[in-house]
């Protein structure tokens, strides 16, 4: 009897065990499907136009499957390459399998693979290569058709100039001009995702650890905060509500969120002096456009070089209003869903789930008003809030300020 049962559960290990090599061979197999591309024309350096979303991401426009229509994207260093589900299906792309994914907060979540023949970004042009599908649960992300990432990154070198708002785009990084003055980092890759990490320290007796280069996130340094929990620092601001941290994430998630202002952050061999950095439990180590934004940035996977030229004006610590709104499906109102310690909508005593009626009074008549609302608290210095709360409505004015003094 015992012999059959060890002999039942040797069967059992075995195939488990086989089971499981199938499975990372077949995810190992689509890490590679993800990362090859063809680049279609013979250039030295060209160069391209951005915006920004209303959320602060980079915008880039696509041209998809020889279409003549322009398509947003964001460009991010952070993620493979995504097309959102809910705009695919215009461009009929073929399917390829399945990928097993990883969002900033930590979660996993499984995605299909699409086939693209071809696809333009200015006047270069990536053909034959795959890209994720993925649910779009970003606020605002209506128009916004995908994700430009590492699969497509990873072939080129990118020279981003926040100021101009223009990026050049090379195959080789000695085409591109730069200052006297530049700070430049040594890079590691991942040989499977291509995602860029660079050494960080939060002072100078602590260990370091390896952000991802990760221009999908509007942050100076995101972090797990079991790297902060045994760092003393005397200051810390919370953030209280609920949203979605990332792709795959829920809306509906409680944030678990702080903001550090830490004295010397040490990034490679250069010192960073009051720096914000965001803590969220089981996230990721990212390393943001809060700090980009503050030079020329230049990536560049074949060297495996970053490096960054200081402009003259430099913002680590921006002036915000503190709060963030979502739209709620199930009654259909804009609601307030989190509020950020210390800032203006803190001092107001503005409150979580407070259903909002007008923004400097234009007034809610859809989902379609989000957007609106998220621009105008990115644009504007000061805004007027009536919100209904416990059945009454009140009124408020936010002034936009710097969360640490």
């Amino acid at each position: 009897m015992l012999k059959r049962i060890f002999k039942l559960l040797g069967i059992i290990i075995g195939s488990l065990i086989v089971v499981s090599i199938i499975c990372l061979a077949y995810i190992y197999s689509n890490y590679k499907n993800l990362e090859k591309v063809e680049i279609g024309n013979n250039f030295v350096i060209d160069s391209i136009p951005f915006t920004y979303s209303n959320s602060g991401h980079i915008l880039i426009d696509v041209q998809i499957q020889g279409s003549k229509q322009k398509y947003p994207f964001i460009l991010d260093s952070g993620s493979s390459s995504v097309i959102f589900k809910n705009l695919s299906s215009k461009f009929d792309l073929e399917k390829n399998g399945f990928h097993l994914g990883k969002g900033s907060n930590g979660n996993y979540f499984t995605t299909r693979i699409r086939k693209v023949d071809s696809i333009q970004v200015g006047p270069i042009s990536f053909k034959n290569f795959n890209i994720e599908e993925a649910e779009n649960n970003f606020e605002c992300f209506e128009e916004i058709y995908g994700l430009f990432g590492t699969g497509l990154m990873h072939n080129l070198v990118w020279q981003i100039d926040f100021r101009k708002k223009k990026i050049f785009i090379s195959k080789n990084i000695n085409n591109l001009q730069f200052a006297k003055e530049k700070l430049e980092f040594r890079l590691n890759e991942n040989q499977f995702s291509h995602h860029l990490s660079i050494p960080v320290k939060l002072s100078s007796q602590s260990k370091s650890f390896y952000p991802i280069i990760d221009l999908g996130n509007s942050n100076v340094l995101n972090i797990n905060k079991k790297l902060i929990d045994s760092f003393q620092t005397p200051k810390f601001l919370k953030v209280s509500g609920f949203g979605a941290n990332g792709l795959g994430d829920s809306k509906s998630s409680n944030l678990d969120h702080r903001i550090y202002l830490i004295d010397t952050l040490i990034i490679g061999n250069s010192n960073f002096k009051k720096i914000p950095i965001s803590a969220v439990s089981n996230g990721l180590s990212l390393l943001g456009l809060g700090l980009f934004k503050n030079f020329k940035t230049t990536i560049d996977w074949h060297s495996k070089r970053l490096i960054l030229e200081p402009y003259n004006e430099q913002n680590f610590n921006p002036r915000i209003f503190g709060l963030k709104m979502i739209y709620d499906e199930r009654t259909k109102k804009i609601l307030i869903s989190s509020v950020l310690e210390n800032s203006s909508a803190y001092y107001e005593n503005i409150k979580i789930q407070s259903e909002v009626i007008s923004v400097n009074d234009i007034k809610y008549s859809g989902k379609k008003n989000l957007c609106l609302y998220e621009r105008l608290i990115k644009d504007k210095d000061t805004i007027q809030l009536k919100l209904r709360v416990n059945n009454s409505i009140n009124q408020y004015q936010l002034i936009k300020k710097s969360i640490f003094m």
